[in-house]
C-alpha cells in the first residue's frame, strides 16, 4: 500500500513541482555569505612581478621565452572585457568601455597606486584581492614578493635536463626552444650554486645543484 502512495506523490512532483517549493529559502543567508567573504584564498599558480622602478621591467627570465610565435588565448587578449571588472575591483575604474582615454586614467591610477605602495605593491594587490598566501611561480623572487605571503615555487624543469638534449629538440620547434631556455637557466643555477661545471655523477649533482638551488 506505502508504495503506490510514494509513486502517488513523486508524480504530483513532477506535475505540480511548484507546491513543493513553498516555503524554501531562495536567497542566501546574510550571515553566512559574511562568514564566507572572510575565508581568504589560496593562489596555487601564480606568476606575479616584482617591483621595480619608474618605466622599468621585471627581468625575470622563462625558459620559454624563445617560443615560436602563437596566437593568445581569448581570455589574455587586451581587449579582453573580463579585465573592466578587475580594473573596477582594484583601482576603482568608473567605465564600462576600454576607450583610449579612459584606459589612459587607469594607468596614471595605477602608476599612482604604484608610487604609493612602493614595495608594498603586491602584497597591497593581495588584500584588495582577498588572498592569503601566493605560490609564485619565478626563477628567482625580487623586491616585494616576500614570505609569508608569497612562496617561491622554482622553476624545476631546468633542472630536469643536465644532460644534451639536441636529439629531443629536433622533431618540434617549440621543444627546441624549451631546451635552450632550460640550458640558459640551469647554468644560472649551477652559477648560483657555486659550481662551474655539470657534476661527474647524479649524486653530486642532486646534492651541489638540485639541493642547493632549491634550498
Amino acid at each position: 500500500m506505502r508504495r503506490p502512495l510514494i509513486l502517488l506523490l513523486i508524480c504530483f512532483a513532477f506535475i505540480f513541482p511548484s507546491d513543493f517549493r513553498i516555503g524554501a529559502q531562495i536567497t542566501a543567508d546574510p550571515t553566512l555569505v559574511a562568514e564566507i567573504a572572510k575565508i581568504k584564498a589560496i593562489d596555487n599558480h601564480a606568476h606575479p612581478l616584482q617591483v621595480v622602478g619608474t618605466g622599468g621591467t621585471d627581468t625575470e627570465e622563462t625558459y620559454v621565452s624563445t617560443l615560436e610565435p602563437l596566437d593568445i588565448p581569448l581570455r589574455l587578449r587586451a581587449d579582453n572585457p573580463e579585465y573592466i571588472q578587475a580594473w573596477r575591483a582594484l583601482y576603482g575604474y568608473a567605465y564600462n568601455d576600454m576607450a583610449e582615454d579612459h584606459v589612459r586614467g587607469l594607468v596614471e591610477t595605477k602608476q599612482r597606486v604604484l608610487r604609493e605602495q612602493g614595495d608594498g605593491y603586491p602584497l597591497w594587490v593581495l588584500n584588495q584581492l582577498g588572498i592569503e598566501v601566493m605560490f609564485a611561480n619565478r626563477v628567482a623572487m625580487g623586491r616585494g614578493l616576500s614570505a609569508p605571503r608569497f612562496r617561491w615555487v622554482p622553476f624545476a624543469d631546468p633542472l630536469l635536463f643536465p644532460l644534451n638534449n639536441e636529439g629531443m629538440s629536433r622533431p618540434n620547434p617549440d621543444y627546441r626552444a624549451r631546451y635552450i631556455g632550460a640550458g640558459r637557466i640551469l647554468k644560472r643555477y649551477l652559477q648560483e650554486s657555486g659550481v662551474s661545471k655539470l657534476p661527474p655523477t647524479l649524486d653530486e649533482y642532486l646534492r651541489k645543484v638540485v639541493t642547493a638551488t632549491l634550498e
